[in-house]
């Protein structure tokens, strides 16, 4: 979304893309990713507003949540620096039995989930993630909150990114472009593949160029 489409003087662009670990498969992780460094590599500056579902918390004993927090940590060169640059909210708090229908009280669950993953002993990358996400739920921090669509303040929402997100160089995610850790094994799973195939048509009587191409 360019909010200079509408008339309106603003230097920001806002960029929807897909989540990771996404259902339609590990092709998409790597697309996005692709895209995320394109966008990196054009942009002066960045900041991040990451939705998390509440599902992921709960998933595979927060394992899905891990995941994503260690590919999160890769957007940045140094997280604990620039964590000001981002900003997590937890989504579908309401779909899940036994979280309570308000900010507050859904708060108070994200909160019990993150003690809990964070008492699992993750690696150092997730847990620094965890631990500021956890003090900004606690401290009501504007760095993470809960979003429910219906009691969603747009407007404020806008004047929360401009008013507290500090700008993060796009250079270090153009050059690293982060990937989910299961979708970086199957991507390098094909290469191997590939390569297998490239080595034995090579060392073939009549290799076929054409293949080798």
């Amino acid at each position: 979304y360019d909010p200079r489409k509408e008339g309106k003087k603003s230097n920001l662009v806002y960029v929807d893309c897909p989540g990771f670990e996404d259902t339609n498969g590990h092709e998409i992780d790597v697309a996005t990713s692709v895209m995320l460094s394109k966008v990196a590599e054009r942009c002066r500056s960045l900041r991040f507003i990451i939705l998390v579902s509440f599902v992921s918390l709960i998933e595979d004993r927060g394992g899905a949540m891990r995941s994503v927090l260690r590919l999160i940590r890769s957007f940045s060169r140094n997280f604990i620096d620039e964590r000001r640059s981002f900003m997590f909210l937890f989504t579908h708090t309401n779909e899940i039995q036994g979280v309570p229908n308000s900010i507050e009280g859904a708060k108070a669950s994200i909160r019990g989930e993150i003690v809990r993953i964070s008492n699992g002993k993750p690696d150092e990358e997730s847990l620094e993630v965890l631990t500021f996400i956890e003090a900004s739920l606690r401290k009501n921090y504007p760095f993470a909150s809960v979003f429910l669509p219906l009691r969603f303040d747009v407007q404020e929402f806008v004047e929360t990114i401009h008013k507290h997100l500090t700008y993060v160089d796009g250079s270090y995610l153009a050059t690293n472009c982060g990937l989910t850790q299961s979708s970086r094994l199957t991507l390098c799973g094909e290469l191997q593949s590939s390569l297998q195939l490239l080595r034995r048509e090579l060392h073939s009587e009549h290799p076929e160029m054409e293949h080798v191409m």
